[in-house]
């Protein structure tokens, strides 16, 4: 079977329908739940300074460097109800259970670190680094462990920490921005030799415990700079923990890894976002700090004034790292002045045209006319009930002021090959982490949601199910958060108070 046939088969046996979800745990084991924080014993380890004022300049620094992962990859808070508490972070993920590790190479060091989030330290994992940098001053590497997220998921999870990846790369960019760097993903890189270059390939070290997989390396600097020839470090440290006294495999994830293994080369482009909102750095930082995934809205109070809503979508076409394969279907609630109901919005020329003749179903295809892009389908209709249905029966999509389903060109995968299924699922992440902060913006919330019936929301867009070119891979929903009173607050480092 080719690799985009396996690619096809483990979207199809993941999907969930109104009569089966994807195989997954039929209950949670809480005896192996995974440790949520690695860690790296027997290396040095320094203490990042805890800062959260705006940087006073776009040095590579140990401030700064503070400031960077703090905002991006970073603790924003605990919860505690009751003799419960967990932790929160700057990145959002699947039932807050985090498969992404983050690795900081410094250039101008010639070091390798991993970021210890629970500390916000950095622990040595490799010296002595050879090659040319040409100007950069570093990279950030991100990697999955993907058992954090099998273990409640199944054999979906591996979707979730993709998805989890592209939030991940949407920290990374707000952050750099707010320093003046820029971020470029090197993807001529290949998983192998991504793996070596983060040392994810140190079978010694890995023995026991459990592995990670190669996501992306992101060049971080000046606009302008690149690396000239292959880097790589010539001494190790350190060994990780173990998450979890055991682990269960998952056999279609264990099969489709293989197929999607990054080979072949890639263009991309150096990122750089920038909404009006983060003009104001503090405020800008504050509402990264803030962001939280809402729980449930508030019905009444969930509404987005109409040049709120232009300039979210205006945003949205900003955040690329590829030439966009994701467009959007909207559930409009209330927005004011849009008539409530469906909608298209186009991110890249051709889309339109290509879904409305694969589409079934007799929608209007109607400009709405003051925002470019944006398409009428089925207007002056309540469709809270069906967001919500669709969006596995959870009341939060139809209460707020409007939901979101992302629609993947999956026949991308034809020019690049299938690894691209792991990069529509960055896109879509991506995509929500910039939803997640356009919403602080507006001051709404919002709230990825991976739980979705896939074939019933094609159903209602007429598209083809099984292996149709365009599939939905994430929903979204902006609104008014509930607060729970039940729950109480506490500063992401009031563990750390002795620093």
């Amino acid at each position: 079977m080719s690799a985009l046939k396996e690619i096809y088969r483990y979207h199809e046996i993941t999907k969930h329908r109104l009569n089966a979800y994807a195989p997954a745990p039929g209950f949670l084991d809480w005896d192996s739940q995974p440790n949520p924080f690695r860690r790296y014993d027997d290396c040095e380890e320094i203490l990042l300074p805890i800062v959260d004022h705006p940087a006073e300049s776009t040095d590579w620094n140990e401030e700064n460097i503070a400031r960077f992962l703090g905002l991006s990859m970073g603790l924003s808070g605990w919860k505690v109800m009751g003799p419960d508490r967990w932790s929160l972070r700057m990145t959002p993920s699947s039932g807050n259970l985090h498969p992404t590790e983050c690795y900081l190479a410094s250039f101008l060091e010639g070091r390798l670190y991993h970021y210890n989030v629970l500390n916000h330290s950095l622990e040595l994992r490799a010296s002595d680094m050879c090659g040319d940098h040409d100007g950069a001053f570093g990279a950030v590497g991100l990697s999955s462990i993907t058992w954090r997220e099998e273990w409640k998921y199944g054999e979906r999870a591996y979707r979730y920490c993709q998805l989890d990846v592209g939030h991940a790369i949407g920290t990374m960019l707000y952050s750099a921005h707010l320093l003046g760097w820029t971020v470029t993903p090197l993807l001529d890189l290949s998983d192998d030799q991504l793996s070596g270059f983060l040392g994810l390939n140190q079978l010694e070290d890995f023995d026991g415990v459990e592995q990670e997989e190669p996501d992306i390396l992101l060049l971080i600097g000046p606009k302008g700079c690149g690396v000239k020839e292959p880097l790589f470090f010539q001494n190790w440290y350190g060994k990780p923990n173990k998450l979890s006294p055991e682990k269960v495999a998952w056999p279609e994830i264990c099969r489709l890894k293989k197929y999607v293994e990054k080979q072949a080369h890639m263009s991309a482009k150096t990122v750089d976002v920038q909404p009006d909102w983060m003009s104001d750095r503090q405020k800008a930082i504050s509402f990264i700090q803030n962001r939280r995934s809402a729980q449930r809205m508030l019905k009444e109070d969930s509404v987005i004034g109409y040049d709120d809503f232009k300039r979210m979508l205006e945003n949205l076409k900003t955040v690329q790292l590829f030439d966009p394969a994701i467009s959007l279907v909207f559930f409009i609630h209330n927005v004011e002045g849009l008539a409530p109901g469906l909608y298209f919005y186009e991110r890249k020329d051709g889309h339109q045209d290509e879904i409305s003749h694969l589409c079934a179903v007799d929608f209007s295809w109607q400009p709405e006319g003051k925002i470019a892009g944006l398409y009428q389908l089925q207007t002056n209709v309540d469709v809270r009930k069906i967001a919500s249905q669709l969006s596995c029966h959870q009341g939060i999509a139809g209460h707020g002021a409007f939901a979101v389903s992302m629609l993947a060109d999956f026949k991308v995968m034809d020019e690049w090959g299938a690894w691209v299924y792991r990069r529509l699922h960055w896109e879509a992440g991506l995509l929500g982490q910039a939803l997640y902060l356009e919403a602080e913006a507006c001051g709404l919330n919002g709230t990825g949601i991976g739980c979705f019936f896939d074939d019933e929301v094609h159903g209602l867009l007429g598209l083809s199910t099984t292996e149709g070119p365009w599939q939905v891979i994430y929903h979204f929903t902006v609104g008014k958060a509930r607060i729970d009173p039940r729950l109480q607050d506490e500063p992401a480092f009031s563990h750390l108070s002795y620093r």
